[in-house]
């Protein structure tokens, strides 16, 4: 009787063992479902604020993977610091400049709080990143697509944007910035998908009106793979993406 006893006591120690091992695993063991097509019809811009040390973000970085693969999607993993806790396990993609946005988002939309995994869609869409109805739902509402930015290189550091007749800015607000994106990676867990390596502030290279500009860019990563130019709204360009453009840096996508 004691000898059944133990057996049950050992065979009860083992499942809560593994429910805990379950609990506490990274979600990168839970396979992620693949995201509902919505045909896009012009540029969709989704950023993902992420992290590797963030044990809820693996599903979202491989939704963001999926994205990236899309026509039209302008894909941006943002990896943020406040997750870096331990200085062994730091995020080598985590950038302030990504913890700096997500907060600039959080107070243009009121201070609700910065979370893991957090899905920016065109810059007003705020939605949690590892729901894929939610995603599907964003994208729906976004299937029109933004105003397209033509971006070209007339040397390694200097670039010419031709602004679209279509875009009409009517705020005050305006920014001009250029995001520098990665090539994927491999991560702990899972695809890395374009991660965010610089941002920069452009819009003193631009009044606001002109269709086209060159300006000198120095400084880009040999790992960077492309450029991409956004123009939006909000006092710390954290508001409505307006117009949004692409340009592959060393390769074809």
């Amino acid at each position: 009787m004691k000898f059944k006893k133990h057996i049950l006591l050992f065979s009860g120690c083992l499942v809560a063992v593994g429910l805990v091992q379950f609990l506490t695993s990274p979600a990168s063991f839970i396979p992620s479902p693949t995201l509902d097509d919505v045909p896009l019809n012009g540029p969709v811009v989704v950023e993902l604020f992420t992290s590797q040390n963030c044990p809820y973000c693996p599903v979202a970085d491989r939704f963001l993977d999926q994205l990236a693969t899309r026509p039209h999607v302008i894909a941006l993993g943002c990896h943020v610091t406040y997750w870096d806790r331990d200085p062994a396990r730091k995020d080598p993609f985590s950038t302030p400049l990504c913890t700096d946005r997500q907060h600039a988002y959080d107070s243009y939309l009121n201070g609700t709080g910065v979370f893991t995994p957090h899905m920016m869609v065109n810059g007003e869409i705020s939605l949690v990143g590892s729901k894929p109805y939610r995603i599907t739902q964003a994208l729906e509402l976004s299937k029109n697509g933004l105003p397209e930015i033509m971006i070209a290189s007339s040397s390694p550091d200097v670039f010419d944007v031709i602004f679209p007749e279509a875009l009409s800015l009517e705020k005050n607000n305006i920014h001009l910035t250029g995001v520098v994106i990665g090539a994927d990676q491999q991560g702990r867990y899972g695809p890395l998908s374009r991660p965010v390596l610089d941002i920069r502030d452009l819009t003193s290279h631009w009044n606001g009106t002109e269709k086209t500009i060159s300006f000198h860019l120095p400084n880009i990563s040999e790992t960077a793979q492309s450029l991409v130019i956004l123009v939006q709204e909000g006092e710390n360009a954290n508001g409505p993406i307006r117009a949004a453009g692409e340009l592959f840096l060393h390769s074809s996508p």
